[in-house]
């Protein structure tokens, strides 16, 4: 429901426009042999009260924990929008990051403008619990998540 890719998804970022979606996600979850947990991934966009209304109502909704962040919402060019990634999220991730860990305890896999091992670090410091990179990994080749590990030990 984060995707900025489909006209109109966003708009059921509330507490009220998930809980039922949620809902029939954990029934469904529920008749699996070994039911997963379920993670939430929200926009960067969304913020400040609005945020950490949506995190509270859904942590009572069975959330099992949050992915934070989706791609930014933007035009392109002329009529053409979609999501910006990369370094054009690195703050507005950083900042969902810390909004959500001062209100919530649940498992939050940090996303989103992770271009270097430093980043990938501050995301461990600023409380999560996983990051996941795309961009860096491209632009890094390979090597990068062994690159984030070693700094990770290092720490």
């Amino acid at each position: 429901v984060s995707s900025p890719n489909t006209p109109g998804l966003r708009s059921l970022q509330t507490a009220r426009g998930l809980s039922p979606i949620v809902a029939e996600v954990r029934e469904e979850l529920a008749k699996w042999a070994h039911e997963p947990p379920l993670l939430l991934k929200l926009a960067p966009e969304l913020q400040g009260n609005e945020l950490a209304e949506v995190v509270m109502g859904l942590e009572k909704a069975g959330i099992a924990g949050w992915v934070l962040t989706n791609t930014l919402e933007g035009r392109i060019e002329g009529d053409l929008t979609g999501g910006w990634s990369g370094g054009a999220l690195t703050e507005a991730s950083r900042r969902s990051l810390r909004e959500v860990r001062s209100i919530s305890r649940l498992p939050v896999i940090s996303v989103g403008g992770i271009l270097s091992e430093r980043e990938a670090k501050l995301r461990f410091e600023l409380g999560a619990d996983l990051v996941q990179i795309y961009t860096g990994w491209i632009y890094r080749g390979p090597g990068f998540p062994s690159e984030i590990k070693k700094a990770l030990i290092s720490r």
